[in-house]
């Protein structure tokens, strides 16, 4: 059934319900997930800032459980997904993703996007700024960065 099937005073109530009612029920679906799947994380047992995470990372894209839907499913479609999923606190969602995809550290990736502290990536960031600047800096005096010759 496409949008357009719907009459446009349907499509208007729907939008006005959603608009006033939308956060309540995502709010109750979020906890009656949580419920169904114990309310703790699955490794410590952790029961504040939880999300639902796949059970297995390292089956192909198509096998793992699309999380984004799942907080509007009735109890009955969800029972089928509860197999495959779990709960688990920030600290260990971060491990289990380390570990079906580990970065480099001291390349950009680690340092910035992964915001690693360990000395590698710390070294990085200094250096990389650094390197910015002297090259902000010759951009600016109209040179070329590290050559220091003129722009033709």
């Amino acid at each position: 059934m496409s949008v357009k099937s719907i009459p446009a005073a349907r499509r208007q109530y729907i939008r006005e319900y959603m608009w006033a009612n939308g956060k309540k029920i995502y709010r109750r679906n979020c906890e009656r997930l949580h419920q169904l799947l114990g309310n703790k994380c699955a490794v410590c047992g952790e029961t504040e800032k939880l999300t639902v995470n796949n059970k297995d990372l390292a089956v192909s894209k198509d096998e793992l459980v699309d999380l984004s839907h799942l907080w509007s499913l009735s109890i009955e479609k969800l029972a089928a997904y509860l197999p495959k999923i779990h709960l688990l606190c920030p600290q260990h969602r971060q491990d289990a993703r380390r570990k079906i995809r580990p970065f480099t550290h001291g390349l950009w990736w680690a340092a910035y996007k992964k915001k690693c502290q360990c000395e590698e990536c710390e070294e990085f960031r200094a250096n990389y700024a650094l390197e910015r600047r002297e090259n902000r800096r010759y951009k600016k005096l109209g040179l070329k960065p590290k050559t220091g010759l003129p722009i033709n």
